[in-house]
């Protein structure tokens, strides 16, 4: 154990922390929070006359402290702090660092190096064993503190975590109870007055650009029609609530409330456009300092988010795009080359690709500090399309089904899986023993979905804040599962939307110290995760549904284009089976009574089915429920529109609508493996005809590479099965 330190050299290195904790942004009275907690009710009353103002200078406020405080009040800090210095509590170990509970408990189960018991037996952990995990600060976030640095200095954690083991400190004394009272009352008064500033600038700019627009919000006048401001504004991470430490309960106001600088980030809200900004309002945003980094971003054959970050005033000099190495669209998972792509190879060199902005796609990124994002075409030196991106294939054939008169909407409904574990922590686990961020099946259940709402919550406000659409979340069929719809849209758009979404929530639960899988199969005792997809055909200025018709089939009043499209899907489904079901892990989800289909037979409201069709009059839609949560929307959408294209020339009519439960009845099955898939589309003409051989040869080459590589791996089924008993 270390020497005790006198008193007034541990309020100076308590004073030193402090401010360096909290950035400053608390009161002083937060320090002698826990001294005056030993004092009796009316000696604290003295101490905080004597005092006077606890928002003084640390040195003021340490003569003042040292002078008038009683060694009642010091002699017990003195013997808390009777304690390494280098060492953390368990709770702090979880409040300070990207820990979870569970994985701490299972680390110390099997030893750590340095730990160490104090004399009522409870867990020290040394700071430089914590070093190896992401410091977090005081709040819970991210910090950029040296994180081997403890943040305590050895002081223990007033708060009991009895799931660790924790100390379980006696009830609050009443001197530290008044002192409380006072600091909480004072926040509050505080963060009440700048809120009230915030709103008196926000009105003032709102009316501003009232004048200069004609807008009036909240009507249907001017081009900000239809805004409304919030009534409360909510903290900086736009609805993100602030972490807190396990067993405390949340404060009636977060810490992070906004300050003036969050009047300036509503401004933000206010400028957001259903499909996200222009380059207009992109260079007013950076000229205003509102935005300083601007992402350039594509998808690759996984629909992985790819790019670079760029200055905003170096981008907006010259904002046709920038260049990147074109072995992206050649690499597997873990970003090795894979040889034989006749696109780019060792023997071509790996030379660049040009990363060509949609200026169409500018948003800004709300979860992310004044940060845009743009999506790009992929370009050849020449200038053109890049026949094999994901982006590309979907191009070619929105502009074959425009050359038929007719435009599509489509929207994904895409559904993931939650977890109270970091993806860091996971990967260290080798992704087992996951904590669920659910205990029971919770499909619609709103008190399960509640306890979710820090991160449902906060994802459907990014997007909305983003510039896309958001209709619902709600609890799906597997523990922690859930779902997000966002609104219809032409097919590109929906594409774009739906890798945002993704990396969305992501990010966001990143930045949560959770993790979020979109696996179309992550556990063999759960559901699966699906991506259906809402499909319909329009005339070209989006007022009418051409599905709508006279024919009357299965109850449903339909046209002829509606028949002919669904023949065509269904008729070529199996030979561009990969484009819906992209991984090898896509296939383990196609079981009988899952919710999954197995087959591609149709009815109407049927949800055994591949294909069900919902909606009627001007909202009548197929919507596909092969594709799996895993799936690349650009393959996807293009894959459909191909098939229901080839329908609508060739007047294919699809077999007889299913009736009962598809499980029981359905005649044509899925493939049952990626590699059985690749082998569909890599031999079909129809494939080849409406794709090119281009894309044929390269996707098939790809996905071969990825049924091999899953071939040659050893699984902890095998494991299991064969380690012992074989």
């Amino acid at each position: 154990m270390a020497e005790p330190m006198a008193p007034r050299s541990w309020l100076l290195q308590c004073l030193v922390t402090f401010v360096a904790f909290s950035g400053g942004t608390h009161s002083w009275s937060a320090l002698f929070e826990c001294a005056l907690g030993h004092a009796s009710a009316a000696s604290t009353d003295i101490y905080l006359h004597r005092i006077g103002n606890l928002n003084n200078s640390p040195k003021d406020a340490l003569d003042t402290l040292y002078t008038q405080l009683t060694w009642h009040a010091i002699l017990p800090l003195v013997l808390l702090v009777d304690m390494p210095t280098d060492f953390y509590t368990t709770v702090d170990a979880v409040r300070l660092y990207k820990i979870s509970e569970r994985t701490l408990r299972r680390r110390i189960a099997k030893g750590i190096p340095g730990a160490t018991k104090n004399a009522e037996g409870f867990w020290l952990l040394p700071g430089t064993w914590l070093a190896q995990f992401g410091f977090r600060g005081n709040s819970g976030a991210l910090s950029s503190a040296n994180k081997s640095e403890p943040a305590t200095h050895g002081m223990p954690s007033t708060t009991a975590s009895p799931s660790i083991g924790t100390p379980s400190y006696p009830a609050e004394p009443e001197g530290e109870r008044l002192l409380r009272k006072y600091k909480t009352d004072a926040v509050v008064a505080q963060r009440l007055k700048e809120r009230e500033e915030a709103d008196r600038i926000r009105e003032r700019r709102a009316a501003a650009r009232e004048r200069e627009s004609g807008t009036v919000r909240g009507t249907d006048k001017g081009p900000n029609r239809g805004d409304t401001l919030p009534g409360d504004m909510l903290d900086q991470a736009v609805g993100m609530p602030t972490q807190e430490v396990i067993g405390t309960p949340a404060s009636p106001i977060s810490p992070n409330f906004p300050t003036l600088l969050d009047a300036a980030k509503a401004e933000l809200d206010e400028l957001r456009r259903e499909n996200g900004w222009n380059e207009q309002e992109l260079t007013e945003a950076t000229k205003a300092g509102r935005i300083d980094t601007v992402v350039l971003a594509f998808t690759d054959h996984y629909g992985r988010l790819m790019g670079k970050r760029l200055d905003a005033e170096f981008f907006l000099e010259d904002p046709s795009g920038t260049h990147a190495c074109d072995y992206l669209l050649t690499v597997d998972m873990e970003m090795e080359p894979v040889d034989g792509f006749a696109f780019s190879n060792w023997d071509l060199g790996y030379g660049d690709l040009f990363l060509a902005p949609d200026m169409q796609t500018v948003r800004p990124v709300p979860w992310l500090d004044r940060t845009a994002l743009i999506m790009c075409d992929l370009l050849t030196h020449d200038g053109d399309l890049i026949a094999v991106a994901p982006r590309s294939i979907l191009r070619n054939q929105i502009r074959r089904l425009e050359d038929f008169g007719m435009r599509v909407m489509v929207a994904s409904e895409l559904e993931y899986f939650l977890y109270r574990t970091t993806y860091r922590d996971a990967a260290l686990e080798d992704y087992n023993s996951l904590e669920p961020a659910g205990w029971y099946v919770e499909d619609y259940h709103l008190l399960q979905g509640a306890r979710t709402e820090d991160l449902n919550g906060a994802f459907r406000r990014h997007l909305k804040n983003m510039g896309i659409p958001v209709e619902s979340t709600k609890g799906e069929f597997g523990r922690g599962q859930h779902e997000l719809n966002i609104r219809w849209c032409d097919a590109l758009e929906m594409a774009d939307r739906h890798v945002l979404l993704k990396q969305c929530v992501k990010e966001v639960a990143d930045q949560q110290g959770a993790a979020a899988t979109f696996m179309a199969k992550p556990h063999d005792t759960e559901a699966g995760s699906s991506s259906h997809l809402h499909l319909s055909l329009w005339s070209t200025n989006q007022e009418t549904n051409l599905f709508v018709g006279d024919n009357e089939i299965a109850g449903l009043e339909v046209s002829e284009t509606f028949t002919h499209f669904l023949g065509g899907w269904l008729s070529h489904l199996r030979d561009l089976m990969p484009c819906f079901a992209p991984t090898v892990n896509s296939y383990k989800r196609y079981q009988s009574q899952s919710w999954a289909p197995t087959g591609s037979a149709w009815s109407p409201d049927n949800r055994t089915t591949g294909f069900r069709i919902v909606g009627e009059g001007q909202s009548l839609r197929i919507e596909c429920r092969i594709p799996g949560a895993d799936v690349n929307p650009y393959l996807a959408y293009a894959a459909a529109i191909a098939a229901g294209l080839e329908g609508l020339e060739s007047h294919t009519e699809p077999p007889p609508p299913l009736q009962g439960d598809a499980y029981q009845s359905e005649p044509a099955s899925l493939p049952v493996s990626l590699r059985e898939a690749t082998q569909l589309f890599e031999s079909s003409g129809f494939v080849r005809k409406v794709l090119g051989e281009a894309v044929v040869d390269h996707y098939s080459h790809f996905w071969r590479n990825e049924s091999t590589a899953f071939d040659a791996a050893v699984t902890d089924w095998e494991r299991r099965r064969y380690f012992e008993r074989i």
